[in-house]
């Protein structure tokens, strides 16, 4: 069976299976191809009931399943499980029927290899997690580290320029970014992906790409090198702070 060009179903084993290539509008919603919902359609087995994903990590996922007329989407829990595996536009998902409203998933990527799942990546949660544990003193020791940074960053920069504070994190060398807070890049006018400039304290500058999401911002081509000229060490507190257009000024504060 084939639908068009993004997809297509067809038996494998005796279980019905799909694939979808992740296009923009199918972030939030994601339409089941015409000849595998007819075979849903035909089975009664779709009643308005949630489907369930099985991850290539083994967590089950309940995604809602939307019926107008004869399409069928996956609706409500969808965008959720994109997320939670950070799985992109252009992504390539094979998606086969295990029986029940169960189906097992398959993920491709943009190199088209298979994505690989066993290395945890820094999602926006993951990220979002990182920041809650920094900003939450668990001990007067911690209480007092962050309070000298902030007497150290308040008496060497200008509260007027847009500025963020970064404890670098294992996944910051092992994918080679580092999140970028949005409220910095608002108020600093970057809004859209570019490369920028960053500068360090003896005025040695690095060009790096500036990628912008809807989940995250994230410095991301270059920033790999600065850390390696700059001896930048897993635990390092750096300190970001735009000087000119397209210019950041960064340094490592004391421990």
């Amino acid at each position: 069976m084939a639908t068009n060009g993004s997809s297509s179903a067809t038996r494998s084993h005796k279980r019905l299976q799909f694939f979808k290539v992740l296009l923009p509008e199918s972030m939030e919603k994601l339409r089941i191809p015409p000849n595998f919902a007819v075979h849903l359609l035909n089975n009664n087995i779709f009643d308005g009931r949630e489907a369930t994903i099985l991850s290539p990590l083994g967590k089950f996922w309940h995604v809602e399943l939307i019926r107008d007329g004869s399409q069928v989407f996956f609706g409500r829990g969808w965008n959720k499980f994109l997320k939670a595996y950070d799985l992109l536009v252009g992504y390539m998902l094979v998606l086969r029927y295990e029986g029940n409203l169960v189906f097992t998933i398959k993920v491709f990527d943009l190199s088209a290899c298979c994505k690989d799942f066993s290395d945890p990546i820094a999602t926006r949660d993951q990220v979002s997690h990182d920041e809650e544990q920094r900003n939450m003193p668990s001990s007067n020791t911690k209480k007092k580290n962050e309070v000298t940074s902030a007497e150290k960053i308040s008496a060497c920069s200008k509260p007027s320029l847009p500025h963020f504070q970064r404890t670098i994190q294992p996944y910051t060398f092992t994918k080679h970014f580092i999140s970028v807070p949005k409220r910095f890049c608002s108020s600093a006018g970057l809004s859209t992906k570019r490369e920028i400039i960053l500068r360090n304290s003896q005025q040695r500058s690095w060009p790096v790409n500036l990628g912008i999401s809807s989940r995250y911002n994230f410095l991301g081509k270059g920033w790999a090198e600065l850390c390696a000229e700059n001896n930048i060490k897993e635990g390092d507190r750096c300190f970001f702070e735009l000087v000119e257009e397209n210019v950041v000024q960064f340094r490592v504060l004391d421990n």
